[in-house]
């Protein structure tokens, strides 16, 4: 049986004076609250009302124990209010700084009619995973490789200049030429989003391979500093296409290698992680400029 309930069952009518109306105070039927309350006897061991009395009168049993009661059924309704306001508390999700915020709001909107509100902060992969660490943050989008990603987003080369009747650049289009100084060699700028293994060092080999020099491929500190020395110097960013949409450039294929960045949903506990996957895992590709695997 319910305790909880039958107690308060017990305490409205009690308080109402009336099987009818300490029903409706519970928002229940005037038989449900009887059951109820006969079950709580049963379990009890006496009566806890006179009910051979026109009016709702409690036995000497009912009086004693409806301070306790009372006690009970306010911790019950306290500790419900708790735990409602635990489960919809907006959960803090990071997600990664070159998401669109437009993109981010329209994700948070729709968390929000699922029932699941999110704190959306942004930044880089390293403080995403020290906050799931640290607590500070309950969900993150994580890179990790295509194989494992639950979102995968094309990377390609973002360049200031369009080029005429192609869709592809070649890495070892900006191969140092013959005379040119290694400080004016045109470079690819990694962004700390692509500071993965899966990704990096399938550049670098690349880079090898088709002979750039090792100052040519960099990591860029801040996107700032790599967006400046694209448009000033005609350097290369690697970049999806919604990044270099937003950053005002022209986004190419790689012409010797198809590079995706995977992300998986990273928590702090795993307990809402399918739902949110559910009713937002379209909306989150779209923020990270990929798709749903």
């Amino acid at each position: 049986m319910d305790l909880v309930a039958g107690y308060e069952s017990f305490v409205s009518v009690s308080r109402r004076g009336s099987f009818t109306h300490g029903a409706i105070e519970c928002g229940i039927l005037q038989s449900v609250a009887s059951r109820r309350i006969a079950n709580l006897e049963n379990y009890l061991g006496g009566q806890l009302f006179d009910r051979t009395s026109r009016r709702v009168e409690l036995t000497q049993l009912g009086r004693d124990l409806l301070p306790s009661a009372s006690a009970l059924v306010s911790l019950s309704r306290g500790l419900r209010d708790q735990a409602h306001q635990f489960l919809h508390r907006p959960m803090t999700f990071a997600m990664p700084t070159a998401a669109a915020i437009r993109d981010l709001a329209q994700l948070t909107v729709a968390a929000n009619l699922a029932e699941i509100p999110l704190n959306i902060e942004t930044a880089d992969p390293l403080v995403r995973s020290d906050w799931i660490r640290t607590g500070r943050a309950e969900l993150s989008v994580q890179p990790v490789p295509a194989s494992d990603a639950t979102w995968k987003v094309e990377l390609g080369l973002a360049s200031r200049n369009p080029i005429d009747d192609s869709s592809t650049i070649f890495l070892e289009s900006i191969r140092r030429r013959r005379g040119q100084s290694a400080s004016r060699a045109r470079r690819l700028w990694i962004q700390t989003e692509d500071d993965t293994p899966h990704i990096r060092d399938r550049v670098t080999l690349l880079g090898n391979s088709v002979s750039l020099l090792p100052t040519q491929i960099e990591i860029a500190p801040q996107l700032v500093r790599a967006v400046t020395s694209v448009l000033q110097h005609g350097d290369l960013l690697l970049a999806s296409r919604n990044e270099a949409t937003q950053l005002g450039l022209h986004w190419y294929e790689i012409g010797e290698i198809r590079l995706i960045r995977g992300y998986s949903l990273n928590s702090h506990s795993g307990e809402r992680d399918a739902v949110l996957v559910e009713a937002c895992g379209d909306l989150i590709a779209t923020a990270l400029g990929g798709r749903s695997k």
